[in-house]
């Protein structure tokens, strides 16, 4: 019996089927990766196991950035997402590509342009205004409208009590939303390219999982 993590079960599960997998990656209301890595890069690994050559890694590529290495690609909008965040300067990374974050980015980016006048004719609403209010859910939806169709976006717009937005308002919050969950996708591309670069493998398989993915 052993107690694993969600990327390692992710891992053996797709290994089970993909005997080419390495790689464990979630990307849900948190995300996180593991990998295998040979023994002989890790160095902590105790000798009680003579036969294993391979171990488990895991990433916890959600706190990539705490020590403040990605300041310069991070906005005012993510400082104001960690700053009433309930881990404080924690798990920076996971705050720009989880499901947990990226609801609330989208919030502050529309809150932002609604204060400058530039969406709402200035006017949001409380629910606009109420941290965590704008479900990172709505992100999806929204996104699946097709070009110059707001049916979805409308739906959003009134669960958010902004019944009064203009063709340009629905405009700019598909925008938001576009570049908000393409930044995380960028990002979380960047990750594993990055594990893949350390493995030095001719082929590997990721096995992902998650609600955002």
């Amino acid at each position: 019996m052993a107690i694993v993590n969600d990327t390692t079960g992710t891992l053996m599960s797709c290994a089970l089927k993909n005997r080419e997998c390495r790689v464990g990656l979630i990307i849900g209301t948190g995300a996180n990766a593991c990998y295998m890595e040979t023994l002989e890069n890790v160095e902590m690994f105790s000798d009680d196991f003579p036969d294993v050559n391979q171990v488990v890694v895991n990433t916890e590529l959600g706190a990539f950035g705490d020590n403040r290495i990605l300041n310069f690609i991070r906005t005012k909008w993510d400082d104001e997402v960690d700053s009433i965040s309930l881990n404080r300067g924690k798990q920076l990374f996971e705050k720009m590509i989880s499901g947990m974050y990226l609801g609330e980015t989208v919030r502050c980016v529309l809150v932002d342009l609604c204060k400058r006048g530039f969406i709402f004719e200035g006017e949001g609403s409380n629910k606009l205004f109420t941290s965590k209010a704008f479900q990172t859910a709505y992100i999806s939806a929204i996104e699946s409208d097709k070009e110059n169709e707001y049916l979805f976006t409308r739906q959003v717009m009134s669960a958010m009590d902004l019944r009064d937005a203009s063709l340009d308002d629905c405009d700019v919050v598909k925008l938001v939303c576009k570049r908000v969950s393409t930044r995380a996708a960028h990002l979380v591309s960047a990750a594993v390219a990055t594990i893949l670069n350390k493995m030095k493998r001719p082929h590997t398989t990721v096995g992902v999982d998650g609600s955002v993915y």
